[in-house]
């Protein structure tokens, strides 16, 4: 089974483009009509055009979503080692290292693509902060007319209908290894606590948990015929870890029958989180156009499936997408650490014939410590070869001015650091809240037993 996506541009020669192709759907005008009400008892403002089906001469672009017939399910091989040691005191020491050797993991790609001899090699010239060449990277570039098939119809440039065939192949592998130490002490004089320290190292070849992963693919590669040089960290790498839980239950003896009754019996307990932070997943602004400036773009002058290689699909639309900056590691930017802190007080009063009063004051995030759950992941912009790039310190330069591409190819465009600033800089934190953690909270409970 697959799934098929019709897709329609609305804008082009609307917004100012100097392209209108034959499948543009163009305001107020709808490609097929709608369920609901008629399109006769729609509220249009006084002088405004009524909505009316006036579809494009041209379907909109297919791309169909699928699996590759020799697909497989995915395999894993497990490995652990343990070491544990009793210490004086009631204390206890394990030591453990878990490996997981991940195989044939599902990792989606446009087969339109996979196989095919790209169209030829572009150059792009990657600048530090102050506009000098850092180095050069020369790449195989696809381009639409490499895609396996093609269904053009009588529209300008001969748009392209048949895009992309975003399909799923058991090719990513992953490597999980995990080293943990645990120190645990038993309950004695009213003391428990367990510590615990955990350093962790994953790899894939762009794999991407959950259910994105297992239905709409990985994450977005440079090639999509060689996805091994995508090999980096996995999105959901953690290098350290540590946890520390505890339960404090102190027993005082007092003389006077009553003081004892009020200081006893009361619970303390709590948990801190201090973690590094996941990956931060790479982007970059401005989009790679392979011929002419954006002002006269037409669908043959961007690379198949966009990124420089021109095969980053993306993995739930089918649609074309920006793709990672290619001069750094993937996912090798974390995002800023964390801690969180746990406390609760708590304590149970009998009060008569098994009826009892369980009392609980819970703090979470007792310190109010910021937890970045996102950050501005764009790291760097893309320029044309002829346009001004504007330089973090605000200095300008020509990217064709920064240096020459090899013989055998014509320079394409340059990168240069994100001029973001402030609360737009890379890797500032954008979210500091989600489904687990957040800002400081004070919860009260009461539970009566009868």
């Amino acid at each position: 089974m697959v799934q098929v996506n019709y897709n329609y541009s609305g804008c082009a020669g609307a917004c100012g483009g100097s392209f209108v192709p034959a499948n543009t759907v163009q305001f107020p005008n709808l490609p097929f009509l709608p369920p609901g009400p008629a399109l006769s008892t729609a509220l249009v403002p006084t002088g405004a055009n009524e909505p009316t089906v006036n579809g494009p001469s041209l379907p909109g672009t297919t791309s169909f979503h699928g699996l590759d017939p020799n697909f497989v399910p995915p395999y894993a091989h497990e490995m652990s080692l343990s070491l544990e040691q009793v210490l004086p005191g009631k204390l206890s020491l394990s030591l453990g290292w878990v490996g997981t050797r991940g195989m044939r993991l599902p990792v989606f790609l446009d087969a339109q693509l996979i196989g095919q001899k790209p169209n030829g090699v572009k150059t792009y010239n990657i600048l530090d902060a102050n506009g000098n060449l850092s180095k050069q990277m020369t790449v195989p570039v696809y381009l639409p007319t490499d895609r396996r098939w093609q269904v053009t119809g009588a529209a300008q440039n001969a748009v392209t209908q048949l895009a992309t065939l975003n399909t799923g192949f058991s090719a990513a592998n992953t490597w999980y290894n995990g080293f943990a130490a645990t120190l645990r002490k038993q309950m004695a004089h009213g003391l428990e606590f367990v510590a615990n320290y955990t350093w962790a190292h994953a790899s894939d070849t762009g794999q991407v948990g959950g259910t994105n992963g297992t239905f709409y693919g990985g994450d977005t590669p440079l090639d999509p015929n060689h996805i091994q040089g995508d090999n980096g960290l996995s999105d959901t790498d953690i290098r350290n870890r540590f946890t520390f839980t505890f339960v404090y239950q102190p027993i005082f003896h007092f003389e006077n029958q009553l003081v004892r009754g009020v200081v006893n019996g009361w619970s303390f307990s709590g948990s801190e989180i201090a973690s590094g932070g996941q990956p931060v997943f790479l982007g970059y602004s401005g989009t790679a156009i392979f011929n002419g400036s954006a002002s006269t773009a037409t669908p043959l002058s961007y690379a198949d499936d966009g990124g420089i290689y021109g095969g980053a699909i993306s993995s739930g639309t089918g649609s074309p997408s920006g793709g990672r900056p290619p001069y750094v590691g993937r996912n090798s930017i974390p995002m800023p650490g964390w801690n969180d802190a746990d406390l609760r007080l708590g304590r149970k009063f009998a009060i008569h014939n098994g009826m009892s009063l369980a009392v609980n004051v819970d703090a979470f995030n007792f310190l109010n410590q910021t937890i970045t759950q996102g950050v501005n992941s764009n790291y760097g912009t893309y320029s044309a070869s002829s346009a001004t790039v504007t330089l973090p310190s605000g200095t300008k330069v020509v990217c064709s001015a920064t240096g020459a591409a090899p013989s055998t190819s014509s320079l394409q465009g340059c990168f240069s650091p994100y001029t973001g600033t402030g609360s737009s800089a890379f890797n500032v934190k954008t979210t500091t809240s989600g489904f687990l953690y957040g800002p400081r909270q004070l919860q009260v409970a009461a539970k009566f037993t009868f």
